[in-house]
């Protein structure tokens, strides 16, 4: 009996020995750091004046200079960004909105 608990106890501490070794080789991604993968459209001065993609478009640019001094503020004008941009049916949009998410889940 007790040599049936000992080898239990060993396979719980070998797997979870696996599983934090495995836990270690699982941060392999692609993450944007300065810039998007694709250029994101600057919107027109005047067509775009107060359209929620100049909106998303403004916050993207302020999150961008905040990254670094005030990443809170940050994270809250990428998500600003993202809810704005979501509501765009045009390929611009959706490009803002995989922008600001992929920053957001990325940490930058």
């Amino acid at each position: 009996m007790e040599k049936k608990i000992h080898r239990t106890l060993a396979r719980c501490i070998l797997m979870a020995c696996g599983v934090l070794v495995l836990a270690q080789c699982s941060d392999i991604g692609v993450r944007e750091r300065h810039r998007p993968v694709v250029r994101l459209a600057k919107p027109d001065r005047k067509s775009h004046a107060r359209t929620p993609y100049a909106e998303a478009y403004r916050h993207i640019v302020v999150a961008r200079k905040l990254e670094k001094p005030v990443p809170l503020a940050a994270l809250r004008h990428y998500i600003a960004a993202a809810r704005l941009a979501h509501d765009g049916r045009d390929a611009a949009s959706l490009r803002l909105y995989n922008h600001a998410v992929g920053q957001v889940a990325g940490g930058f």
